[in-house]
């Protein structure tokens, strides 16, 4: 009986409060539909808070959280952060089938806010005009890679003078480090080096070092739905695109007029010239992105992420140098008789040789090893660029939905006990094989296939 009346007084009470009532349906319509999960997608914690997701779970060091999900959950799982599915691949076989067999269709980026910043160059791209960009990017790359070897050997030489006017003093080398890797970049990309005391050069360095944290704390935060109807800043897009707008403001605009005034469409030199000359090529093709913004969003992507891929790998380099004086000693004493090799070689072709500075004379395959193990350790790149695909995909037995972001775990990878057997220590030996040959395990994808 008193199942009818609390019947009857619900029935009674929606009908007296219908604006009330109609608010409750809806809010609980909204939190029903925030925990509800499609059928067959890779599996993911039990409990889902409404609105938020599993949010509340990942609080704390996210490496080491998707290690623990991995675990739970196999190579293949996923979280809800808000309302937004986020796919995890882990593991070689899971990433191996995604990204490289099946690259064509899991090469998508999502439409994130992060992502929507820098979608005119070549990282966070798809489709025609992801390959338009990579076409003409990968062009570039090939015309100045046999001059690469001896602008960066020229970049080093000054590297070396500048950490000797040191004076013997303490310094922290980090922008030291990077401004060699920025340098080093401009000279390839635009024939133009700068002062490492420029202060252009420190406030890129700066911006970029910023970029990068900031982008890498919004993997997650950037998929909350409503967050550019928000008044402030709560996930620093705002932060990102101010930093992004004065380095094009103070390096890359400047840099790309004054090359753009002299160039002749005839001689070129470096990467921009024929970026240029492509732009001329495509001057009548419509619907084209080979264009002035596209051409300085590449210039952009490339600075900024091999300034800080490249320079925390050669800081860590440093930090592992300090920190393991044997395997230090044993690459410098390498490294010197390899340059010593190059030194009397070419001595003997005489100063007027410009050709690559390696010739048939091999790196040290133990500095080679140190380099990999420098690499693997600092993990700088633990989470790839996330992805996703065009339309439903089926990934390992599971369903990948087209609106779901797809997040590449590169630390199952550089950071697995089934791989490394002790992947906390430092051992650079693990690269060698018996008889002393680099040998590099398949697995190692410091910077994603």
């Amino acid at each position: 009986m008193s199942i009818y009346i609390a019947v009857h007084f619900l029935m009674d009470w929606v009908y007296t409060h219908p604006n009330l009532s109609a608010v409750v349906s809806l809010t609980s319509l909204l939190l029903w539909l925030s925990v509800r999960r499609p059928s067959n997608i890779p599996p993911n914690p039990w409990f889902i808070f409404p609105l938020v997701g599993h949010r509340p779970l990942l609080r704390g060091d996210p490496i080491e959280i998707l290690r623990r999900l991995r675990k739970e959950l196999g190579d293949v799982f996923s979280v809800y952060i808000d309302a937004q599915l986020v796919i995890v691949v882990s593991g070689m076989a899971a990433i191996r089938e995604a990204f490289l067999i099946r690259g064509d269709e899991f090469h998508w980026r999502p439409n994130t806010r992060t992502c929507d910043l820098f979608h005119f160059g070549v990282i966070c791209n798809s489709g025609k005009e992801w390959r338009e960009q990579r076409k003409t990017t990968e062009a570039g790359i090939r015309h100045i890679s046999p001059n690469i070897a001896l602008l960066v050997r020229k970049e080093s030489q000054q590297l070396i003078e500048t950490v000797k006017e040191q004076a013997g003093n303490a310094f922290d080398p980090k922008i030291i480090l990077h401004s060699a890797v920025f340098n080093a970049l401009t000279s390839i990309l635009t024939s133009r080096r700068m002062d490492y005391k420029d202060v252009r050069v420190e406030k890129a360095i700066e911006r970029y070092e910023e970029n990068l944290g900031l982008f890498s704390d919004s993997k997650f935060p950037n998929f909350f739905p409503f967050q550019k109807f928000l008044m402030g800043d709560f996930f620093d897009v705002k932060f990102l695109r101010i930093n992004m707008t004065e380095i094009h403001q103070k390096i890359i605009n400047p840099v790309y007029e004054e090359h753009k005034s002299e160039f002749d469409g005839e001689q070129v030199l470096d990467f921009l010239d024929v970026y240029l000359r492509e732009i001329k090529a495509n001057k009548n093709v419509e619907k084209t992105t080979i264009e002035e913004k596209s051409c300085q969003a590449v210039l952009y992507d490339l600075l900024w992420h091999g300034t800080t891929t490249t320079g925390a790998t050669l800081y860590w380099a440093v930090l592992y140098i300090l920190n393991y004086p044997d395997v230090a000693a044993r690459a410098r004493d390498q490294i010197t008789d390899y340059l010593l090799q190059l030194e009397d070689r070419n001595s003997s072709a005489g100063a007027g040789d410009t050709s690559s500075p390696t010739g048939k004379i091999e790196i040290p395959a133990y500095f080679k090893a140190f380099i990999h193990e420098v690499q693997r350790c600092a993990n700088i790149c633990p989470l790839s660029m996330a992805h996703a695909v065009a339309k439903e995909k089926f990934l390992k037995g599971y369903r990948v939905p087209g609106d779901a972001v797809i997040l590449p775990n590169l630390d199952s990878l550089m950071m697995d006990e089934d791989i490394w057997g002790d992947p906390e220590v430092f051992r650079p030996e693990r690269f060698l094989n018996s008889d002393g040959k680099l040998s590099v395990p398949t697995e190692f994808i410091p910077f994603f296939i």
